[in-house]
């Protein structure tokens, strides 16, 4: 476990981190961090909140459906590679630029 000092820099107060933290974690200068707060008090961290959000979201949906997507995956197997030879495709139309 790391420690750090708060310190005022005008209205604000800051911490530093440790170099060693910095290059574990890949951090840059001006890199945006989040403050995640909790009961117990809150978290720094790299990761977006709500990426964090979408990203359980998709997790979830893909377990739902994996095996729809799998399905649908070998499905694309059985087309020949001629199957869009044949296809009565109308011209397309010109349009004006908007």
């Amino acid at each position: 476990m790391k420690t750090v000092k708060l310190r005022k820099v005008g209205d604000s107060y800051v911490f530093t981190i440790p170099k060693e933290l910095k290059e574990k974690y890949n951090l840059k200068e001006d890199e945006e961090l989040y403050i995640i707060e909790s009961e117990d008090g809150f978290t720094v961290t790299t990761f977006n909140p709500e990426t964090e959000e979408w990203a359980k979201a998709f997790d979830k949906t893909n377990q739902k459906y994996n095996n729809t997507f799998e399905e649908l995956a070998k499905s694309l197997d059985s087309f020949s590679d001629d199957f869009l030879e044949n296809r009565n495709q109308p011209e397309l139309q010109n349009r004006e630029e908007l």
